[in-house]
């Protein structure tokens, strides 16, 4: 803040970039990319999360009822009580791997 206000802007003011020399602009040109790539990348853990979470549901769905169909039974257990966290635990994991795989691969430029 000091330097801004050296040059006698404050902190409320928009500065006037027409008048900052080329190495300036630069500067701030690279500020800019870097707080665009943090918001990317918060972006795609978020997407990332609730990928996760929606193959969490389906899966707890599909293992539930998948267990219910078959008469499976587990620990003593039956049903939905057996097969939805198993299935909620397996579609999590698929969920979050996959999309962490596809949002966070390294993308070749052609």
């Amino acid at each position: 803040m000091l330097g801004l206000e050296a040059k006698g802007i404050s902190k409320f003011q928009i500065p006037n970039y027409s008048t900052c020399i080329p190495s300036e602009l630069a500067v701030i040109q690279e500020e800019v990319k870097m707080v665009y790539r943090i918001i990317s990348i918060f972006l795609r853990i978020l997407a990332m999360l609730l990928v996760g979470v929606v193959f969490a549901v389906v899966g707890f769905i599909l293992g539930a009822n998948l267990f219910i169909a078959l008469g499976l039974e587990l620990f003593g257990a039956r049903g939905y009580e057996s097969g939805g966290p198993i299935g909620f635990l397996l579609g999590a994991l698929i969920g979050l791997i996959g999309s962490g795989v596809l949002l966070f691969r390294r993308r070749t430029r052609k």
